[in-house]
């Protein structure tokens, strides 16, 4: 994938923008994701997706017949809630920051972000940087670019291979200032990594962000690589994401988070679990929509 734009971010646009359209209540309203994703691609990814679910659900596949019920089965049992609850999660984050004299909002691996194009309220409060892989970067840059998209002049893109380059002397090469006060969103991201270069990440991160930034990430536990103890869906999305080539590799252990955190001079300020996350997204609908099992949301301090 080292030449080509990450097809995981590809996907997760496309369920974005399947939730806005078939789900209600929306979670997440990501109504310009479509607009990234070319035609030839929708059709793609829908039809493997409603194909898949021989894979996901092979003993009631059967049931499912019909492409735009297989469709909607897998897209909201395997990839709109973590998607969904997570953006919710972290730009809800955002929003408190900004009322707390936040300036610069880093946004490490964007892939398909649209939060400059969507809030537009927020937007002028702040000093945007995305960071991503230069094929992902690319792509997208060209989709605006067809969709005419005006880009702020407060977004800054960003590339960057992170298992290669240095984030600290990316960002200092950029228009990034060290002196305000900053926040970063970190999604989809820590699983593909090591453990090394998760905390290599937050303490070059730390070097450069003033004291009362903070970060959101999100995490996968470490029994979900335990075959005897991770949940089936868990199990699933690992062999998908192996095939299509970006495999997860890591998970982290929700019990001495707080201590590893506090290693590297950080807080953390709020920690939710699978049960929390379900519990504030998820409650009291009627769909087959719920939290993913092992994974957390982590808020923390610089």
């Amino acid at each position: 994938m080292n030449n080509k734009a990450s097809l995981t971010a590809i996907v997760s646009a496309f369920a974005r923008s399947y939730h806005s359209q078939h789900h209600y209540p929306i979670i997440f309203d990501d109504f310009l994701a479509q607009e990234l994703i070319s035609g030839k691609e929708s059709a793609m990814i829908g039809h493997n997706w409603a194909k898949a679910i021989s894979f996901f659900n092979p003993e009631n596949a059967s049931k499912y017949s019909n492409k735009t019920d297989a469709l909607n089965w897998v897209m909201s049992t395997q990839c709109i809630p973590q998607t969904v609850s997570r953006a919710k999660y972290v730009e809800g984050c955002l929003e408190n920051a900004i009322t707390r004299g936040v300036e610069q909002y880093i946004i490490l691996g964007a892939g398909f972000d649209t939060f400059a194009y969507r809030r537009t309220e927020l937007i002028n409060h702040l000093q945007v940087f995305e960071l991503d892989h230069p094929a992902t970067q690319t792509l997208k840059i060209k989709r605006m670019a067809e969709l005419k998209w005006e880009i702020p002049n407060n977004v800054h893109f960003i590339p960057i291979d992170f298992t290669e380059e240095n984030i600290t002397n990316v960002l200092i090469k950029s228009s990034f200032s060290p002196k305000k006060l900053t926040f970063i969103s970190w999604l989809g991201v820590t699983y593909y990594l090591t453990i090394d270069t998760i905390f290599e990440t937050l303490q070059a991160l730390k070097r450069i962000i003033p004291t009362g930034s903070s970060i959101v990430f999100d995490y996968l536990d470490d029994t979900a690589f335990d075959p005897d103890r991770a949940s089936k869906r868990i199990l699933q999305m690992q062999e998908i994401a192996k095939q299509a080539q970006e495999p997860l590799k890591t998970g982290l252990d929700p019990n001495t988070m707080d201590l590893s955190l506090q290693q590297i001079d950080m807080l953390l300020y709020e920690h939710l679990s699978p049960e929390d996350i379900d519990k504030r997204y998820f409650s009291n609908r009627h769909d087959l929509l719920s939290a993913f099992e092992h994974f957390y949301f982590a808020h923390a301090t610089f």
